[in-house]
């Protein structure tokens, strides 16, 4: 019985792992082989582990699939959509804020 519980234990830890990386774009195949010997610990691990996916509106676009994944819920949408389609995020990319700089002249000129 204590194998057997043990076994399911394993299962399930790996299955989770799974999960989780393929989340976060991390190898499924390896985080389940963790996640099934090392239980406790791979999840620990996998859990803490930032995302391998990179970041931004623009790099999430797929050129092969025309797709756009959404930042917040991962869903995809096509490359022409404002907003998603699951949860609403805005898909634009954000504009980069311009800083002023004051030149001393202006400065000095009040």
């Amino acid at each position: 019985m204590d194998i057997f519980l043990g076994l399911v234990i394993s299962v399930v830890s790996a299955v989770i792992c799974v999960a989780i990386a393929n989340a976060k774009g991390r190898n499924p195949w390896l985080w389940g082989a963790l996640g099934f010997f090392f239980t406790i610990v791979a999840l620990i691990v996998i859990t803490a582990l930032p995302s391998a996916r990179p970041s931004g509106h623009d790099v999430d676009t797929s050129e092969a699939g025309g797709v756009r994944h959404c930042p917040q819920c991962n869903a995809e949408n096509d490359r022409n959509s404002f907003y998603c389609a699951a949860c609403g995020t805005s898909l634009r990319p954000e504009p980069e804020v311009q800083r002023r700089v004051v030149t001393s002249a202006r400065f000095l000129r009040g």
